[in-house]
């Protein structure tokens, strides 16, 4: 008998019966993806920094290296790949109006010279991409309509992500 049917005998002595008898297990998931109201990542981190690293002080820093009209940060738009990385990576809330509020409300929100309002997210938000998780913007292919705010977005979460990790490194 190979190593497989091992595994998968179902006898009383032995195999998967001998690991999991007895157990009910709803939503198991080992090293996949599973699909409920969209798609939720088990066992495939990209990153080992759990979500409680990512502090205020250190979304706020981040956001504010990047904020300014001659950086990255420079449209109210872009706010949108912020909220994206906030709630795949640090667990923020992914509804505009609730990040923006905690955004506005960073200690070193003050110093932003462009703030996040989330009016000035409803036209973007109205986009495919906008309704799509962040892990799938990698491999979408915007619609000509919505290229230039897609790729705007993405280009400026990508270097948020990074500046995130840096905030993170320095912050130890």
């Amino acid at each position: 008998m190979d190593k497989m049917e091992d595994v998968l005998n179902t006898d009383k002595h032995g195999g998967i019966v001998n690991h999991f008898g007895g157990a009910t297990i709803h939503n198991l998931v080992i090293n996949g993806n599973m699909t409920k109201n969209g798609t939720e990542y088990y066992g495939d981190h990209s990153s080992d920094i759990p979500v409680s690293a990512y502090t205020d002080e250190v979304v706020g820093n981040a956001i504010l290296a990047l904020n300014g009209h001659k950086k990255p940060l420079c449209e109210k738009q872009l706010f949108l790949g912020i909220i994206k990385v906030l709630s795949a990576k640090c667990g923020w809330s992914c509804k505009w109006a609730t990040s923006c509020d905690r955004i506005n409300q960073l200690e070193v929100a003050a110093n932003f010279e462009v703030r996040c309002d989330a009016n000035n997210l409803k036209a973007p938000s109205a986009l495919k991409f906008a309704s799509l998780d962040y892990q799938e913007w990698e491999d979408y292919v915007p619609l000509p309509a919505e290229r230039d705010v897609f790729n705007k977005n993405k280009t400026l979460a990508k270097l948020f992500e990074e500046e995130l990790d840096k905030q993170i490194k320095t912050s130890y």
